[in-house]
């Protein structure tokens, strides 16, 4: 077998391939941080419940509970906030951001209780980017703040 040797312009696309690769897989993770908990919220990750502190990670596709008598401020790495009340469920179902063209996306669903949703850079540069899902409808974010609850039942 014959053996080549990379050129110097070789190494420079290889060492610019795998930064790439780097990049994408590193803003795709680590959503956000929680900033306030008030009562034993958990996360559930790849099948694994456990309990929230602060100044834990959020990933994507994680599941926050949060109690009865609970609520929860997640900051996302946009800037986005998320405030959860007593009784909700909340998924990050997509989150992807980088910080530096600041593009990205955000799709969270509020399965149960209730959220207030401030929208942060990804809302600013690209509306069309940020979908929040409920059990009865998809709501588009155009750069602006709201609260929406789900009653128990439906």
């Amino acid at each position: 077998m014959a053996r080549r040797r990379l050129t110097q312009s070789g190494h420079l696309l290889l060492a610019a391939l795998a930064c790439t690769l780097l990049a994408t897989n590193a803003w795709a993770v680590d959503a956000g941080t929680v900033k306030t908990l008030r009562g034993n919220v958990h996360v559930e990750r790849a099948g694994t419940l456990s309990s929230l502190r602060v100044g834990d990670s959020l990933q994507e596709g994680d599941r926050i509970q949060v109690p009865s008598q609970g609520s929860a401020g997640i900051t996302l790495k946009d800037d986005t906030l998320i405030s959860l009340g007593s009784q909700s469920a909340l998924v990050i179902r997509n989150f992807a951001y980088n910080p530096v063209t600041p593009e990205g996306s955000v799709f969270p669903s509020i399965l149960s209780g209730s959220m207030r949703y401030v929208s942060g850079l990804i809302a600013r540069l690209n509306p069309k980017a940020i979908r929040v899902d409920t059990p009865m409808a998809t709501i588009g974010i155009r750069g602006t703040e709201f609260i929406v609850e789900v009653e128990d039942g439906i």
